[in-house]
């Protein structure tokens, strides 16, 4: 049994890079060639998908959220982002998860259950949507990749280095996988594609350089976010992805590094 590990350590590996190379090149594909109704069709497509993992993950600790309300709302939250009615549909938000959950029966449950629809929406559905308004920025599809790229090539080699480098834990009690050495892999190879986006981008080597390290700091923290959530309620992945998990285990770092992308880029590169 021992002399298979390293083989199946190996076939785990290679499903993840794989699968991860499908991903990016669909990402390319999506981002450069698609119109852009198409280009939103598929970022609603990986929010529905991410809020039903995460309606799945309390659903299987017997906490039971309102699923058809989460996923209209979170349809809705894209295109109320773009229209610049996202104020009002959070006030109908609000009041919609506590409404559906106020007759007698579910009254005990009903704060609770709210709360952590709304966290739903806005950590999950809100954070990617931003995609669609980068999309629009001048040279919008590259900083959309941008994103993407140096947030899950960051991703990969803080799974890579650990793996083989890894030796100091921290935060082992959230997610027991993770170590320093991971960590500043990711803030390396974050900061270092970031400064070759410069062959592309009129925007200065500064600007990239500090996007790339709060990027690579900023996908470790939204990965320990999921990571809390789960270990919370003893979930190992959020989904059936061969080597990555579920959607919602692949977008968790984006889910912090877009919406900071997006403010980062509007209040001092385009400015």
């Amino acid at each position: 049994m021992d002399g298979q590990k390293p083989n199946l350590k190996a076939s785990e590996l290679l499903k993840r890079l794989i699968l991860s190379a499908f991903l990016l090149g669909g990402a390319y594909v999506v981002v450069f060639l698609f119109p852009f109704w198409g280009y939103i069709a598929v970022i609603q497509g990986f929010i529905l998908v991410a809020l039903n993992e995460y309606w799945g993950i309390f659903a299987r600790r017997n906490i039971v959220l309102n699923r058809p309300l989460i996923l209209a709302i979170g349809f809705l939250t894209p295109l109320a982002l773009l229209s610049e009615s996202f104020s009002f549909l959070l006030v109908v938000m609000i009041g919609s998860f506590f409404l559906a959950d106020s007759s007698r029966e579910k009254l005990p449950s009903a704060f609770r259950n709210a709360a952590f629809s709304i966290l739903g929406i806005v950590w999950i559905s809100l954070a990617f949507s931003y995609l669609l308004e980068i999309r629009l920025f001048p040279q919008g599809s590259g900083w959309v990749y941008y994103v993407i790229l140096v947030t899950k090539l960051g991703d990969a080699g803080a799974y890579f280095v650990g793996k083989r480098f890894g030796r100091r834990k921290f935060a082992n009690h959230i997610s027991p996988n993770k170590t320093w050495e991971g960590a500043i892999a990711q803030i390396a190879v974050s900061f270092f594609l970031s400064l070759g986006a410069g062959l592309f981008f009129d925007v200065s080597v500064g600007h990239l350089a500090l996007l790339g390290i709060l990027l690579g700091l900023l996908a470790e923290v939204g990965d320990l976010i999921e990571s809390m959530l789960k270990r919370g309620l003893d979930v190992k992945d959020s989904g059936d992805l061969p080597g990555l998990g579920g959607v919602l285990d692949v977008l968790d770092s984006l889910l912090l590094t877009v919406p900071f992308t997006y403010f980062y880029v509007i209040w001092f590169v385009l400015s």
